[in-house]
């Protein structure tokens, strides 16, 4: 499988590494935006749509905000409709099974209402509001939505929303609706679990391959969870995931409180762990805070010990998150200060065995960020995975206020080097590691000195240029300058040894100034099922 295979099926075709940070809110004034959250679109992982709580116009609106290059760019950025009510908060994020995606959020001005905003062409447009549910007699908080993407089965394309209610003195209870209708219209209420009064609810879901259904939340100084099975309208027994001493108030030195919340994440994959949930959270210990992350494989009947994510452990990690993409990679995200006590910054790590370990942390920002004296910087940020690289954002300094901000952190293809010096050579290794999912395939490392938009292969898409410099690779691998460029993936999917890209001065020096970009592409037989998100280094003197 060579030059005389790939090139004619790429020329048919035409008719990790963090990226650059991006700015998700366009506007030009001094107002912030804050409580992040993030969803890419399944059916087109170049596209994904972010939401924030957004004081541009003076109270805090929906913010919505959509890039169809794979976050180069925003491409669409505004406020959503506040429907007559003063201001909105809690926003939260996520696409169905078609590409119709759905932005929620609590409205409020005397009253609270829940309201859906819905768009069926990736965020450059959005239906009316629709009301999901009017919160009467008690104080309402953390709406969120999360929806089943399966395309056909018992309840799928269902949307859930799960949120708290309290009176604020004896009872706060974690409650659920759902539309089975793409959000036109709304069951009544369902009480997933009512505690004694506890300050919080902190409240996440999410759904299973088959339509399984998780919630998990904090009270008192435990994680709980509980799971449905069928669609959300009965619950198992509330089950015990942990121990937390729950964030409930400021992070000195600053002044911006900060509360403990659950996020939830379950494995969708054709992988070794299809299935599996995640739970993740922050907890006090000592002097600091850290972030700790749990799976169960059996519904959530029985979990593994809490494992600490980060491995900086000084100072307060806050404000994470956890998704897992189609190759059964697991990410979890959050804000972190390990570096200034009163700065934070934005890490991540990723786990390629379902969370059994994590790797090194990686610094995804690209700034310190310092809130001053703000007494307000949100209550989340969130993290979104697809296809081998994640979009995690976070509160974002830099203008003198609060921004949301992202950046793509790429895990499918990884490499070392930003350059690759011309005047002694070198080589640059780039690990494979497509997921279990992938296991058995055969991978193809190519190159090329450029990328586009991206055009499709197969069942999938490919973004190397198709050029002098692809010819070659692609009619070289496992020679002496591309290494390991072909061959079969092992049980996790990785490619071992990693392949790699060994160039003596007297082929580099013409280069310098340019860069070469790297790419995969995977193979069942002749059939391409996957194209890479690409690499790019830079050839200096």
């Amino acid at each position: 499988m060579a030059l005389a295979f790939v090139l004619p099926i790429l020329l048919q075709a035409l008719p990790g590494n963090v990226s650059d940070s991006l700015r998700l809110n366009g506007d030009t004034g001094n107002q912030i935006q804050n409580s992040i959250h993030i969803a890419i679109n399944p059916t087109d992982r170049s596209n994904f749509l972010a939401t924030s709580a957004d004081f541009r116009s003076g109270n805090p609106a929906l913010g919505h905000y959509a890039s169809f290059d794979g976050g180069k760019s925003i491409a669409v950025d505004g406020t959503l409709n506040l429907s007559g009510y003063r201001y909105a908060q809690w926003p939260s994020v996520d696409f169905d099974g078609f590409g119709h995606a759905y932005i929620v959020g609590l409205h409020s001005t005397y009253g609270n209402a829940i309201m859906v905003h819905i768009t069926r062409n990736g965020g450059r447009s959005f239906l009316p509001p629709l009301t999901v549910h009017k919160v009467v007699g008690e104080f309402a908080s953390s709406p969120f939505v999360a929806v089943d993407q399966r395309t056909s089965g018992t309840h799928a394309r269902s949307i859930y929303i799960t949120y708290g209610t309290s009176d604020l003195i004896t009872r706060q209870t974690v409650m659920l609706v759902h539309s089975r209708t793409g959000g036109v219209s709304w069951s009544t209420p369902i009480v997933v679990d009512s505690l004694p009064y506890d300050r919080g609810y902190a409240q996440s879901h999410a759904v299973g391959p088959n339509g399984e259904l998780y919630v998990s939340w904090i009270h008192g100084k435990s994680v709980y969870l509980r799971a449905s099975t069928d669609g959300g309208n009965t619950f198992g027994p509330r089950r015990v995931l942990g121990a937390i001493a729950p964030i409930q108030n400021v992070m000195p030195p600053t002044a911006f409180p900060c509360w403990s919340y659950t996020r939830t994440a379950v494995d969708r994959s054709a992988g070794r762990y299809r299935g599996r949930v995640h739970v993740c959270w922050a907890s006090i210990i000592g002097g600091s805070t850290d972030i700790f992350a749990t799976y169960s494989d059996d519904g959530g009947a029985n979990w593994s010990t809490p494992q600490i994510v980060n491995d900086g452990r000084s100072n307060y990690q806050f404000m994470q998150d956890i998704d897992v993409d189609e190759f059964g990679t697991t990410y979890c995200s959050w804000l972190d200060r390990r570096n200034a006590p009163h700065k934070h910054e934005c890490f991540a790590s990723v786990s390629y065995d379902g969370g059994t370990t994590w790797s090194s942390n990686r610094l995804v920002s690209d700034t310190s960020n310092d809130p001053g004296p703000t007494t307000m910087m949100g209550a989340y940020c969130g993290i979104a995975a697809s296809q081998g690289r994640a979009f995690a954002t976070w509160v974002d300094y830099r203008s003198g206020t609060q921004d949301a901000y992202c950046a793509a952190l790429q895990t499918d293809l990884e490499y070392a080097p930003d350059t690759i010096r011309a005047s002694t050579g070198g080589t640059i290794t780039m690990p494979v590691r497509a997921g279990s999912a992938h296991r058995g395939a055969t991978y193809f490392l190519l190159a090329s000195f450029g990328t586009n938009a991206g055009y499709p292969v197969g069942t999938s898409t490919f973004f190397l240029d198709i050029d002098p410099l692809m010819a070659l690779s692609a009619g070289a691998p496992n020679s002496a300058m591309f290494s390991k460029t072909l061959g079969t993936l092992d049980a996790q999917g990785f490619a071992s040894p990693a392949p790699s890209f060994v160039a003596p001065p007297s082929v580099l020096t013409p280069l310098v100034g340019r860069s070469i970009s790297f790419g995969y592409l995977l193979f069942r037989g002749t059939n391409i099922i996957y194209g890479s998100n690409p690499v790019t280094v830079g050839v200096v003197n």
